[in-house]
């Protein structure tokens, strides 16, 4: 998306310019319902996992919540539903900035 925005070709685009600056981070510790709450409220798919000296030791996605959900939400169909509400979250337009109107 960052080459097609930017009007330049894939191949010569640098990863700086395609990167998030913020990162928001989780720890191994962090229970999965932290997680997804982060989820939803930033609006992202994945979190790095980072130990307590910042370093990266892994990568939680939807696809690892939903799997590990899988067996549960017949237990726990409050799990199934908190779930899809955040993967509607994470999906849902973000209201643009608006953008003042063009000089004279």
């Amino acid at each position: 998306m960052a080459a097609l925005t930017q009007g330049v070709p894939l191949a010569s685009t640098r990863v700086a310019s395609a990167m998030s600056r913020s990162l928001c981070v989780c720890s191994p510790d962090d229970s999965v319902g932290t997680v997804e709450e982060l989820m939803r409220s930033q609006q992202i798919r994945r979190v790095p996992v980072v130990d307590a000296a910042g370093v990266l030791i892994g990568m939680i996605s939807l696809g690892d919540i939903a799997r590990y959900l899988r067996p549960r939400c017949a237990q726990a169909p409050a799990s199934a539903a908190q779930f899809v509400e955040t993967m509607a979250a994470i999906s849902e337009p973000r209201a643009r900035p608006s953008t003042p109107p063009p000089a004279a």
